[in-house]
C-alpha cells in the first residue's frame, strides 16, 4: 500500500522566531537592480515600447512568506509578513524601535544594514513537525510597481 494511503501521524509542536531578519549577502543592491531592469525591460517589450520608455518598474513592498513542508505539500497555508529595512525601523516609524538594543547584537554579522530587512512581529509557527523530512521554507516576495508623477501607484504586480 503506498506511503500517502495510510500516512503517521507526526507529533507537532509549536515555535517562534524571533528577529527574524534578511540579508541579500554581500551585493544586495545588485539582485534589486537586476530584478527590476529586467522585468521593465520585459514588460516594455510586451506593451511594444522603447527600454527607456514610459516610467521605470519600482520595489513597492518585500513581503516574506513563511510555511513548513512536509516534502509533499505544506502543511498549512504558508503565512505572510511584511519586511520593513532596518534603517525605517531604527528611525523609530514602526514598533520595533523599543527592540533596538537586542537588533544590534545580529547586525554584527550582516555587512549592510541599508540593505537588511526585519518582519516587525514574531513568528509563531504551530505546526512544526518532528520529522526529519519537514522544512522550514522562506520565500521572499516582491510588489514590483510603477509610478506617476505624483508617486500615485499606476500599476503593480506581485513576483513571488
Amino acid at each position: 500500500m503506498p506511503m500517502l494511503a495510510c500516512p503517521d501521524e507526526v507529533d507537532t509542536f509549536v515555535g517562534v522566531l524571533d528577529n527574524v531578519t534578511v540579508s541579500f549577502g554581500v551585493l544586495p543592491e545588485q539582485i534589486e537592480t537586476v530584478l527590476l531592469e529586467t522585468l521593465n525591460k520585459e514588460r516594455n517589450f510586451q506593451l511594444n515600447r522603447g527600454p527607456k520608455d514610459g516610467s521605470p518598474l519600482q520595489v513597492i513592498e518585500r513581503r516574506l512568506r513563511i510555511g513548513i513542508h512536509n516534502g509533499f505539500t505544506f502543511v498549512e497555508e504558508p503565512m505572510v509578513f511584511y519586511l520593513s529595512s532596518k534603517d525605517e525601523m531604527d528611525s523609530g516609524r514602526h514598533s520595533l524601535r523599543r527592540r533596538s538594543r537586542s537588533l544590534s547584537r545580529i547586525s554584527n554579522f550582516i555587512r549592510s544594514e541599508y540593505q537588511t530587512f526585519q518582519v516587525r512581529n514574531n513568528i509563531r509557527l504551530t505546526k512544526l513537525l518532528a520529522d526529519d523530512e519537514s522544512a522550514i521554507v522562506f520565500a521572499v516576495d516582491y510588489l514590483i510597481g510603477a509610478t506617476n508623477s505624483l508617486g500615485n501607484i499606476i500599476e503593480s504586480n506581485l513576483i513571488m
